[in-house]
């Protein structure tokens, strides 16, 4: 993101990274932290967020923070491996991640060729942020 900050092909990336454990969270916490982060990300102006999200709880609580997000007027697109779980949840711009623990990374392959992978999920990311969400 740093790199295309400084290419100008996005705009501003925000200074903090955001961090919860999703892991047995209930849903009703996740909501709630997502509102809360929702009010943070507005006032400091933040105009988008990409979340990504592990196993299969921590995507289903990443899923809640998005729709908070969402609602609260900030796309979010969820990098995730447990894709079904985010949509069920209810995250309309679900990026297939490349794992269930490392959704942006391979620890298999060479540095050049995972930053390569990264690029290409950021980018996915990216594109499902400028797309519109229809509801069904």
């Amino acid at each position: 993101l740093r790199e295309l900050e400084e290419a100008g092909a996005i705009g501003k990336v925000y200074e903090e990274f955001l961090s919860t454990s999703g892991l047995a969270n209930p849903i009703a916490n996740s909501r709630r932290l997502g509102q809360e982060m929702a009010k943070k990300l507005k006032s400091a102006g933040v105009d988008a967020v990409i979340l990504t999200s592990t196993w299969g709880t921590s995507t289903r609580s990443g899923a809640a923070i998005t729709v908070e997000l969402e609602k609260a007027g900030i796309p979010v697109a969820q990098v995730t491996a447990v894709t079904p779980v985010a949509r069920m949840v209810g995250s309309n711009r679900v990026v297939q991640g490349k794992g269930i623990v490392y959704p942006l990374g391979d620890a298999e392959i060479s540095n050049d060729d995972e930053k390569a992978l990264r690029r290409d999920i950021v980018q996915q990311a990216l594109d499902a942020l400028s797309s519109e969400v229809s509801e069904t």
